[in-house]
């Protein structure tokens, strides 16, 4: 085991925030995201989780 090759994976909400923990902590080597349910049609708001974006 590597402890500094590390990765994150995550589906749905957890994809969500799986994404936002790669992008946002650079000693995630890797990520991988399933349906994070992350859109930018305002109209379905129960896609983006209720989320203020």
């Amino acid at each position: 085991m590597d402890a500094s090759r590390i990765g994150v994976i995550g589906h749905s909400y957890g994809g969500k925030w799986a994404l936002f923990a790669a992008a946002l902590w650079e000693k995630f080597t890797c990520v991988a995201v399933s349906d994070p349910g992350i859109v930018w049609d305002e109209t379905k708001p129960n896609v983006n989780y209720w989320e203020p974006w």
